[in-house]
């Protein structure tokens, strides 16, 4: 679980209740220490989620997730340097996405 990422997404403006606890459950099964990498990881989670739900409505849901934790990863590692980023960068970047598209159902 990382902790600095579930206190690195307390510390900002509240999501709609539904999708903030999408995010944190995501953020709860990361397992990187810094906040930046675990919300990537939290990002891919979600998003291989949503691929796996496919066109099911709760997909949207998951879908969004992934998008505010990509987001969320690229604005913490932003706030430490660019090491941070690049390694954001790197974890949550097309070949991440690609590999993702290779293992979905």
């Amino acid at each position: 679980m990382s902790e600095a990422a579930l206190h690195w997404l307390e510390a900002r403006d509240a999501a709609p209740p539904a999708l903030h606890e999408r995010m944190v459950h995501w953020a709860a099964a990361a397992d990187a220490e810094e906040a930046p990498l675990a919300l990537g990881q939290a990002a891919l989670a979600a998003l291989q989620r949503a691929l796996e739900l496919g066109a099911a409505r709760s997909a949207a849901l998951e879908l969004l997730a992934a998008d505010a934790l990509v987001t969320y990863a690229c604005e913490a590692a932003a706030g430490v340097g660019t090491e941070a980023m690049e390694q954001v960068l790197d974890a949550v970047g097309p070949g991440a996405f690609a590999r993702l598209l290779d293992e979905a159902p």
